[in-house]
């Protein structure tokens, strides 16, 4: 659990490090539904999600439940969300400024590397293989839910910079 606790501190820090140069600030967010927007620090919201998830998490296996999505086909869910992982993130890139892709390169490695982490300490506590799938496929959507949030943010930003 040690490694798997320090791997989230420092993706939580990179996290920290790369949005808040860039949506410390209240912006305008859509979610792709245009008169459903909000203002909102998305910095603020990316943050406080990471806590909430991670405290729900140890609660949960403190418990001993590691299916937390309960769904049946995870290996298909999995291939699709992996793709939008790398979908998702190469947008990003594309929207950020290009002096701050440097701190989300090193997030998304932090992101990576605290994914293997924590499925490693899953292995380790439990031997059931769907388990293991379905709490790969929570961080993942997850993580892609984060990288959703951050894109709403850059696209705010870049059509000002635009304008």
């Amino acid at each position: 659990m040690s490694a798997s606790q320090s791997k989230w501190n420092i993706f939580l820090l990179s996290l920290q490090k790369t949005l808040t140069p860039q949506l410390d600030t209240p912006v305008k967010v859509f979610y792709g539904v245009k008169g459903k927007e909000r203002i909102t620090n998305i910095c603020r919201d990316a943050v406080i999600a990471s806590y909430k998830q991670r405290i729900s998490d140890l609660d949960r296996w403190t418990k001993g439940n590691f299916t937390p999505l309960k769904i049946t086909d995870t290996e298909k869910s999995l291939h699709l969300e992996k793709r939008r992982f790398n979908e998702r993130a190469s947008r990003n890139i594309y929207l950020m400024e290009e002096r701050y892709r440097r701190e989300e390169f090193a997030s998304q490695k932090a992101g990576r590397d605290f994914r293997e982490a924590q499925l490693s300490f899953i292995k380790k506590m439990t031997e059931d293989r769907h388990s293991v799938s379905e709490e790969d496929l929570l961080m993942l959507r997850r993580m892609n839910d984060l990288r959703v949030l951050q894109a709403e943010g850059l696209v705010f930003f870049k059509q000002e910079r635009e304008e």
